[in-house]
């Protein structure tokens, strides 16, 4: 730092002790300014921050536990060097703030705009400052939204120094009569309202901001007390403001302090004004009860009518939010009764298709069997697409962190992928960094869905070339390891159009009549959404004709435990008959089932309702249960409850029971679970789900409620 900078810094520490404004308590002056500029902004955090050599410290605070910080840290540091506004639209991308603690950890410091608080010396003491979670671009109306308040903190800061200050010299100086010329001028040149009042309440001194504000003459002032009627005085619900509540009649009779009344005064010319008031006391060497009164105050109608516009906004929010909550209610419920819809009948296509396909067939007939499976597995990809989105939306989706291989459930993720590429001619690669090994964890399952929507794509827009999967494990110091991954490929390409709404929904870079590529556009929204949810980020880059780039990193910690064996599927072997019961309404499901079973020696009882299974339980034992859950008469999880009350009750083994099923949220998972289910199996189903859910069900003496 040079030598001025040195000085500059020294007078404005001073100029700053001299106020004595850091580490009093609060007041709602500064209060009322940050809700209001943080309702005008809409942002979840205000501060008036102030800075000294050391740290920074909130005078007023809304959105923010904390009370202050280290200097080096603060954004505030770095915008008290002039007197411009000092905006931070993404901090992730301003290299100055990208690593700051304030950034990367509580409260994730995403956006910043401050203004300075520059006092009419020129000393700039801190800021008015706004701050949000996400990324902004601030509006003009919101630069001079936080100008003017910023100018307006400024002010009450002076004031209250002002008003501190010259309390202090009217306490010494009242047995002088205010004889002193510079004792009034200091009280006629306040910003403030003054009065003096005796001890009967008299008003015996005003200055010319008290006059001004009160919209009467000093003349006029001058001997009226605070019982005057002619105030008309009330409280901010409308009701009347008696005499005897004034902050003076109460200070004179108590012998105590005052402070920020607020009280509405009717003007001589009909109109109203709204102002704090404050009284201290002054005391007689010899007496008990004060023998006067300062009064001050000022006008803080803008403020109050700025606040009652923000309570109509928030009103008005409230309102809007509950509209929200009940549309998002209702999309839920569409989509998940959509949901059941589709899957039903879809469950009869697949199905069917899984049974004839382990028939014998010729090759023009296994040909077109395989495209039926391959039409309802896209088909089914599409809907998952479309409810994934509705669950994230809706802040449905949980992380289920568990420890997992690494490069085991990456080459998982890969492989399927991989076949597709070698049919179509492009050389698939998978590489794994140095570190990328061991267990680790995190939700496997959300990792995996990302990593193949990512390669899938690379390899349906690559017809020549190579696709590449980079896997790396990279430790950052102080803030743990993250796993960064890389997808990259030599295919079409997109353009910087394009790209701006990559990770938008329904966006595609193929929009024209003559499409090549299929596919919802929903995609890298999910992936976008996954990652962020996983507290990550996701990035693209292209060049049209020489292929594309996707990057995305989540944090993620090693493990020492391994994660447990993944179930193997088999071909179902049974040692004796078993006794199956089938509660399904929709005969097309009943005979998948049935179809998908025959080769085996099962024999399979039919229910069309939940009533007509529970009275089958009762007359006789199954070996294992499979339940649908939305039917008529009697619903899926109320006969599982009948049916488990009744073994209770009767002492009969538990049966095994897998709620198969159309209705795929997880909120119906965690139903099923409750009314006591073993197992969740999502429609449609094709064979060997069947088959490795039977096994699960048929050897597990005691098995957990899963999902497969």
């Amino acid at each position: 730092m040079a030598q001025s900078e040195y000085a500059t810094e020294a007078r404005r520490l001073a100029h700053l002790d001299r106020l004595r404004i850091m580490d009093t308590p609060a007041e709602a002056a500064f209060d009322d300014l940050v809700v209001l500029i943080a309702g005008l902004c809409e942002v979840p955090i205000a501060l008036i921050s102030l800075v000294d050599d050391r740290r920074q410290w909130f005078k007023a605070r809304v959105g923010m536990e904390a009370t202050g910080g280290p200097r080096s840290e603060a954004f505030c540091a770095h915008a008290i060097r002039d007197d411009a506004l000092f905006l931070v639209e993404d901090t992730h991308l301003d290299p100055r703030f990208a690593e700051n603690p304030q950034v990367i950890s509580s409260p994730m410091i995403r956006a910043y705009a401050g203004a300075p608080l520059t006092t009419s010396l020129g000393t700039r003491l801190g800021t008015l400052c706004i701050i949000d979670y996400v990324p902004r671009i601030w509006t003009e109306g919101q630069k001079q939204a936080l100008k003017s308040l910023g100018r307006m903190a400024t002010n009450l800061i002076e004031m209250r120094a002002d008003t501190a200050s010259n309390l202090a010299s009217l306490q010494r100086l009242e047995t002088r009569q205010f004889q002193d010329q510079h004792v009034r001028t200091m009280f006629a040149t306040l910003r403030e309202g003054l009065v003096l009042q005796d001890a009967d309440g008299k008003i015996i001194e005003a200055n010319p901001s008290a006059a001004a504000i009160l919209g009467l003459s000093e003349e006029q002032l001058l001997g009226r007390t605070s019982m005057d009627p002619r105030w008309m005085a009330i409280y901010p619900d409308g009701s009347p403001f008696s005499g005897e509540n004034h902050p003076s009649m109460v200070c004179l009779q108590t012998g105590e302090p005052v402070n920020d009344v607020t009280m509405g005064v009717r003007l001589p010319d009909g109109g109203e004004r709204w102002i704090s008031i404050s009284a201290q006391p002054i005391f007689d060497e010899t007496e008990t009860l004060p023998m006067q009164v300062v009064v001050t105050f000022f006008d803080i109608s803008d403020v109050l009518a700025a606040r009652r516009q923000l309570t109509e906004k928030q009103r008005s929010l409230e309102v809007a939010l509950a509209a929200a909550e009940a549309a998002s209610e209702a999309k839920s419920n569409f989509l998940a009764n959509m949901s059941h819809e589709i899957r039903t009948p879809l469950n009869g296509v697949t199905g069917m298709a899984s049974a004839l396909m382990r028939t014998e067939l010729d090759p023009r007939q296994t040909e077109m069997v395989s495209l039926m499976v391959a039409s309802g597995r896209s088909l089914e990809t599409i809907l998952n697409d479309i409810l994934d989105l509705s669950k994230l939306d809706a802040g449905a989706v949980e992380l289920e962190v568990r420890p997992f291989d690494l490069r085991a459930e990456m080459m998982a993720a890969a492989q399927l992928v991989a076949v597709r590429a070698d049919g179509k001619g492009v050389n698939f690669r998978t590489v794994f960094g140095p570190a990328a090994t061991g267990h680790v964890l995190g939700d496997a399952v959300r990792l995996k869905q990302v990593i193949s929507n990512l390669v899938s794509n690379a390899v349906k827009f690559t017809d020549q070339g190579d696709v590449c999967l980079e896997v790396d494990l990279v430790d950052i110091p102080g803030q743990g390891s993250r796993l960064e991954v890389e997808v990259r490929d030599t295919g079409i390409g997109f353009s910087e159009e394009v790209q701006r709404s990559l990770f938008e929904r329904f966006s595609q870079a193929d929009e024209s009549i003559t499409r090549r590529y299929g596919g919802t556009g929903l995609g890298l929204p999910i992936c976008k959404a996954l990652v962020e949810l996983q507290g990550g980020a996701i990035s693209a880059n292209s060049i049209p004709g020489e292929g594309s780039c996707f990057r995305f990193w989540i944090p993620i910690r090693r493990s020492e435990a391994e994660a447990g064996p993944d179930p193997e599927v088999h071909d179902l072997s049974l040692k004796t008959a078993v006794q199956l019961l089938l509660v399904e309404d929709h005969p097309t499901n009943q005979r998948v089932v049935q179809l998908l079973l025959e080769p085996y020696d099962i024999e399979v009882t039919i229910a069309s309702d939940g009533a007509e299974a529970v009275n089958l339980v009762r007359d006789r034992a199954f070996d294992v249960i499979l339940m649908d859950m939305q039917m008529p008469i009697m619903d899926g999880l109320a006969a599982t409850k009948a049916i488990r009350e009744f073994e209770a009750q009767t002492g009969r083994p538990r049966t095994p029971i897998a709620m198969m099923t159309a209705n795929t949220y997880r909120d119906h998972q965690q139903m099923a679970e409750t009314a006591g289910t073993d197992l969740f199996l999502p429609k449609p189903i094709n064979a060997e789900t069947l088959l490795s859910a039977l096994e699960v069900l048929l050897t597990d003496p005691e098995p957990a409620t899963r999902e497969t």
